[in-house]
């Protein structure tokens, strides 16, 4: 399974901090470090476990811990439906 961003969902970024609006619903968020790097790399649609390895190896964070806080954040971006998954 693949993770993409929304459609209806803009983006800026500045100085490090992302901003996302979605579109459809009118609402703001702000993601900055691992959240930031990890929305930068959704730009590819990457499986879990691609988005883990490239955590890990930016923060050098032990894999399972990781997984763990990636599987957490992907969770919370679908919940306010920032992310989609697919093929």
């Amino acid at each position: 399974m693949r993770i993409f961003r929304a459609e209806p969902v803009l983006h800026s970024e500045s100085d490090g901090e992302i901003v996302l609006l979605h579109a459809d619903k009118g609402a703001s968020f702000s993601l900055t470090h691992t959240g930031a790097f990890i929305w930068q790399k959704l730009d590819t649609g990457p499986s879990l476990e691609q988005l883990v390895d490239a955590v890990t190896e930016e923060y050098d964070f032990p894999a399972e811990a990781c997984r763990t806080k990636v599987e957490a954040f992907i969770q919370s971006l679908l919940k306010e439906e920032l992310v989609e998954l697919g093929q």
